[in-house]
């Protein structure tokens, strides 16, 4: 049985030979969709750096092996905040461009 066929066996609750940690594409994901921003930041970066994410919220990573903590909201007054938020552009080619990337180098034989 190939991966994609157990994986159809898992959600038609079949009789699959193995059980998944996660879906079979849980690890795709869109630029933005955690905590980094355009130019950097996340978890790699050393104690004491901070970052805005493509939503504006500022990070500032604290503690070693820990991802950073949110310190800066661009939204903490929403009213105001909403008339005046820079929202992501939907179109700008950062955000999906993981994805893109990660589907140009799967084995398409391996879950066809």
């Amino acid at each position: 049985m190939n991966p994609k066929q157990n994986a159809l066996e898992i959600i038609q609750f079949g009789e699959p030979e193995w059980i998944m940690m996660g879906a079979p594409c849980h690890w795709i994901a869109y630029h933005g969709c955690n905590h980094e921003g355009y130019f950097g930041g996340g978890h790699h970066l050393p104690v004491g750096s901070s970052w805005t994410d493509i939503w504006g919220t500022v990070w500032r990573r604290k503690h070693e092996g820990v991802m950073g903590f949110p310190v800066g909201n661009p939204l903490a007054h929403i009213i105001e905040g909403l008339k005046t938020f820079n929202w992501p552009n939907p179109d700008d080619e950062r955000l999906c461009s993981l994805i893109y990337d990660q589907a140009a180098s799967w084995d398409r034989e391996k879950i066809s």
